[in-house]
């Protein structure tokens, strides 16, 4: 890989040197600088030596129609315009000519080591050199590497180092070149940043155009890498696929829980049923149910009446035919609420009678009385609950009243179911 020094020592003046790997070693052999300039300059020239006089000289102009350019080695002998050196063995190479506004010269140059007048050591590790120019008067146009230049308006000295230049074996670094250093001559510290600027700019110049041209092919490939589906419609693909799977995942505990419900729908008819003999249900109390007539109200029994009890397995005379005057009639037929029925009868008994008498349908808050407290006895009323439905009242009064009417009527009928057995007894003996 050839290493390349740069420098600029003017604004608009620039040169470049390679020294090759042998040409380093050895001391001898081809060495290869670049010379740029305007093209507005009439010439440009740069030099090996400390001044003018007993240096290697080489001019640049441009040739004849302005569209390349001339190189003229010549030697100074004097503050004098410098005469052509056909002893000189120098060749234009590729990427010469006008570009740009400017006038560029690649040379090689295979006996730059010694000429008349003097020598330069390529194994050290710098040299000295100098450069000259004319910027008026415009451009030369001229094939004559022995034509006449007018006096510089532009010259001075500087020590270039060897070190960034020494390297490579190329036949034109400066068209194959992928490394380029910069060196400021000493007598122009200043030139470095326009040196730097200048390496940096050419060098990326360089190498932006094969980073380019890969793009280009990258992307070229990659369009014809995807001619099936775009992008969007893999996406439309990925997301129908995972609503599908969800879809397969979801679904049987869907099937599951409507099933449970189903079946919940299904058995709860008879939950009630169930539990309806239960004093509570979920947290709710539930009204005992203990006799039903026919699906009306409650009947109600007594288990004393006016402190007498009655003749255990004596069979009662049904009163169902008494009751109001007629068959099918109930004592209590004017009361449709159980509850209502049993406190009406028990205010009742206790207002008519200080004994103690149980009187309506036991229920979740009224005292149960003991079968040892009691004797038991056949429910007179117990037919009752065969009779068709009637017509209910509902004034208060009027039940208090019958209520009491048919308490006497049921003491009557105690008293004579007695006086029929008395009677029944005395025939006997």
């Amino acid at each position: 890989m050839a290493q390349v020094a740069s420098t600029c020592p003017d604004n608009d003046i620039c040169f470049k040197l390679n020294i090759p790997t042998n040409t380093a070693s050895s001391g001898s052999g081809n060495l290869f600088f670049q010379l740029s300039a305007p093209s507005s300059y009439e010439w440009v020239a740069l030099g090996q030596g400390t001044s003018m006089v007993g240096s290697n000289i080489f001019v640049v102009y441009t040739s004849s129609g302005g569209k390349n350019v001339t190189i003229s080695p010549r030697l100074g002998t004097s503050h004098i315009m410098p005469n052509f050196n056909d002893a000189a063995q120098v060749t234009l190479l590729d990427g010469s000519g006008v570009s740009g506004g400017k006038m560029i010269a690649n040379v090689r140059c295979s006996n730059c080591d010694s000429w008349d007048g003097g020598t330069a050591d390529f194994t050290a590790g710098s040299g000295d050199w100098i450069f000259a120019a004319h910027s008026s008067g415009g451009p030369k146009d001229s094939d004559d590497q022995s034509a006449s230049i007018q006096q510089h308006d532009t010259q001075n000295a500087f020590s270039w180092s060897y070190a960034n230049a020494k390297g490579g074996d190329s036949i034109n670094p400066f068209v194959s070149s992928s490394s380029t250093s910069s060196t400021s001559p000493s007598t122009s510290p200043s030139s470095s940043i326009d040196t730097t600027l200048s390496s940096l700019a050419t060098s990326t110049t360089t190498r932006s155009q094969p980073t380019t041209s890969n793009t280009h092919t990258n992307a070229n490939n990659g369009s014809g890498g995807h001619s099936g589906l775009s992008s969007g419609a893999k996406a439309g693909i990925g997301i129908g696929v995972v609503m599908f799977v969800l879809l397969l995942v979801l679904f049987p505990f869907y099937v599951l829980r409507h099933h449970k419900q189903q079946l919940a729908r299904k058995q709860r008819p008879h939950e009630p049923t169930q539990e309806y003999q239960k004093p509570e249900l979920d947290g709710r109390e539930v009204p005992r149910k203990e006799q039903e007539l026919d699906g009306r109200e409650l009947v109600v029994r007594e288990q004393e009446l006016s402190g007498r009890g009655v003749v255990a397995n004596e069979p009662a005379t049904s009163v169902s035919s008494e009751l109001h005057g007629g068959p099918g009639r109930t004592a209590y037929e004017t009361i449709s609420d159980p509850r209502e029925l049993a406190d009406t009868a028990r205010r009742a008994e206790l207002s008519a009678s200080p004994r103690p008498v149980e009187v309506g349908t036991p229920s979740l808050h009224s005292p149960q009385i003991s079968s040892s407290q009691t004797r038991a006895m056949p429910n007179p009323l117990q037919d009752v609950a065969q009779q068709p439905d009637t017509p209910q009242v509902t004034t208060n009064s009027d039940q208090l009243k019958k209520l009491m009417d048919e308490k006497r009527r049921l003491e009557e009928q105690i008293n004579n179911l007695e006086k029929g057995g008395d009677s029944s007894a005395s025939n006997t003996r």
